[in-house]
């Protein structure tokens, strides 16, 4: 008897699925008006490149003939976005709701559903390859988030007990879209990602070919947390990335390199960096990262150009080479494409 009844329920069960199958495949079909909708706020994700390349009109792009930012678009972007997690907060900056969702690839529309009280207004944030590699997670867990206030919330950086890093760590984006509103109806809305992460290439040139010894470049830092706005929170201690030198299969004779991602780096990061000769346990040369950098391109300003291209180009350009080249006088430091008039020692 208890199997008759049981499998009287089932049968019930799967006649009403049927029927919400075909409900909500007509809806689909037909998209009639009176089916229910699934979300009511549709936010797209897209990246500044994208969204720049569309009319060139932001920072540097429009400088750029097509291939060059096919190029630079690609050089940075491939591969580089496992995920994308989203966090909404309402008009009073309290955390409400989050999504997380996979890989984004350039070219494919990404689009994260949410279903929002209508008649508020709400903020949203974006971070991309949060947890990727165990290195970026925010400061609370899911669970931990209700009636957090977004001043209360950071994107960490998990550091090892010796608080170096000696792999490669994931590149980072960051978006924000502050007050909008939400009204009856679907709201379609777009928040614009940008990389919160430089890559580094250090590269030794003029070495002799029969040079066995070893090189090893050594960036310090302390910008391992940022608020949910964007900002490097600071009073961090100091962390550091280390690599050693390497000639592999692309370097010219005499040439060796290494290259490292970098979290966000500003005036008030304090990121320096120090090429040692680890064979002999020698110093070679050192120094502050950011000027290094806005020292070389300063450097090359002229009468057409001002500090606000500085600005500009600091805020587009998200990889730069640091060239360290032997010379007789000692070492020659300069940052692609512009010279930069360092501190001369020997390698």
């Amino acid at each position: 008897m208890k199997q008759g009844i049981f499998s009287g329920r089932l049968l019930r069960a799967a006649g009403i699925l049927a029927v919400l199958a075909l409900t909500f495949g007509s809806c689909m079909r037909d998209e009639l008006d009176d089916c229910p909708p699934p979300h009511n706020v549709r936010l797209r994700v897209i990246t500044d490149y994208e969204k720049a390349e569309a009319d060139r009109t932001r920072g540097t792009y429009h400088q750029m003939d097509t291939e060059e930012f096919a190029r630079h678009r690609e050089g940075w972007y491939q591969d580089q976005i496992d995920n994308v997690s989203v966090y909404v907060f309402d008009q009073d900056d309290r955390f409400i709701s989050s999504w997380r969702g996979p890989k984004y690839l350039l070219g494919e529309d990404y689009t994260v559903p949410f279903t929002l009280q209508e008649g508020k207004s709400y903020h949203f944030v974006a971070w991309t390859n949060s947890g990727t590699g165990g290195l970026y997670s925010p400061s609370l867990l899911l669970d931990e988030h209700t009636m957090a206030s977004r001043g209360d919330m950071h994107m960490g950086l998990e550091l090892p007990d010796d608080r170096t890093l000696t792999e490669e760590m994931a590149h980072r984006h960051f978006g924000s879209l502050e007050n909008r509103p939400v009204f009856s109806g679907i709201n379609d809305e777009e928040i614009v990602i940008t990389p919160n992460t430089y890559r580094v290439n250090f590269i030794v040139r003029g070495l002799a070919a029969a040079n066995a010894n070893s090189y090893e470049v050594k960036v310090t830092d302390r910008n391992a947390r940022h608020a949910f706005d964007g900002a490097h929170i600071e009073g961090e201690d100091d962390y550091f990335h280390t690599r050693t030198l390497s000639a592999g299969t692309t370097r010219a004779a005499g040439e060796r390199s290494a290259s490292m991602v970098l979290l966000q780096i500003g005036d008030d990061t304090d990121t320096s960096f120090e090429l040692s000769n680890t064979t002999l346990d020698r110093s070679l040369h050192g120094g502050d990262l950011l000027q290094a950098i806005q020292t070389a391109y300063s450097e090359q300003i002229g009468p057409d150009k001002t500090f606000a291209d500085m600005d500009d180009m600091l805020e587009n350009k998200y990889e730069y080479d640091i060239i360290l080249t032997n010379t007789a006088a000692g070492v020659k430091v300069e940052v692609h494409p512009w010279n930069y008039k360092g501190n001369h020692t020997h390698l």
